[in-house]
């Protein structure tokens, strides 16, 4: 799942622009849908990586896309 697909689906459920009310508050809708669209195979990689990187910060380079 990517950043792309989450905006994509965010504004189709809510029909309006990133930082808004309506788009924030579809943001979980959207996830929700996202994931239970991933296989059980991906879901695992994802959880996985979500454990990991609660034990130990994400790499570098995911960090660096977080700093402006």
């Amino acid at each position: 799942m990517c950043r792309d697909e989450v905006t994509i689906e965010v504004k189709a459920l809510s029909g309006a622009l990133p930082g808004s009310q309506a788009y924030l508050g579809a943001l979980q809708d959207a996830m929700t849908k996202l994931w239970r669209q991933l296989s059980d195979r991906e879901q695992q990689i994802y959880i996985k990586l979500a454990k990991r990187w609660s034990d130990e910060p994400p790499p570098p380079h995911i960090q660096a896309r977080y700093v402006s």
